[in-house]
């Protein structure tokens, strides 16, 4: 095969748009004396895919060549608990200081602390986030605010928002209510005004009744 063909001719391209999206790129390499790559480049360069038939015809091959690279569960790589200098030249890791993070250097498109933004849920309702340092990730800003003045949100539990506005984050519009209970409430949205408004209210006493049980069973074990 010629190493010094470099400029592709007019009949050559012809041959690529013609054949390329419905052939073998290997045989039409062969049939140019072009390399594979090189092939491969020139269609991307005149804007030339396979077409989707071709793909699903031989997407076997794809699948056989991807997994031969793929790494194998229980693989060690080949550097695990190998210093730097062990496999790499010094004049190599002296080439990679350029493009290092220094200490307390941020990312670009890191945004700043208390940073907010709006997300939708699976349901379409909006949310806002907001980055605080002290979790790792952005969090629902009503979740942000209840554990501010209530700490930990309890496993099984999740906070709502008493007016159903999912934006209205002032702790007086928030509650912390069970798994349990949120279904309920969520199941509610098919009876009338009435049942819902006696079912919130029985809600509330409950959770009153057992407020003052708790705090009375604790003023009982300090005796």
């Amino acid at each position: 095969m010629s190493d010094i063909k470099k400029n592709w001719t007019s009949s050559e391209d012809a041959i690529i748009i013609d054949r390329y999206p419905t052939e073998d790129t290997r045989e039409i390499a062969t049939l140019l004396d072009r390399t594979y790559s090189m092939v491969l480049n020139r269609a991307f360069t005149l804007g030339i895919k396979k077409t989707k038939e071709y793909m699903q015809k031989n997407g076997y091959r794809v699948q056989k060549f991807g997994v031969s690279t793929q790494f194998v569960k229980g693989h060690k790589p080949d550097n695990k608990g190998k210093k730097q200098t062990e496999y790499m030249s010094l004049e190599a890791i002296d080439k990679t200081k350029a493009s290092r993070f220094k200490k307390g250097q941020k990312p670009h498109n890191a945004k700043p602390n208390y940073y907010e933004s709006i997300r939708k849920d699976k349901n379409g309702h909006d949310y806002i986030y907001i980055k605080d340092p002290n979790y790792k990730v952005m969090v629902g800003k009503h979740v942000y605010i209840w554990e501010l003045h209530h700490g930990k949100v309890p496993a099984g539990h999740n906070i709502i928002f008493k007016d159903n506005d999912t934006k209205n984050c002032v702790i007086k519009n928030l509650d912390c209510i069970s798994n349990a209970e949120n279904m309920k409430r969520n199941s509610l949205h098919n009876y009338p005004n009435e049942i819902k408004e006696l079912t919130h209210l029985k809600a509330a006493i409950n959770r009153q009744i057992n407020k003052h049980s708790k705090t009375k069973t604790d003023d009982n074990s300090t005796i």
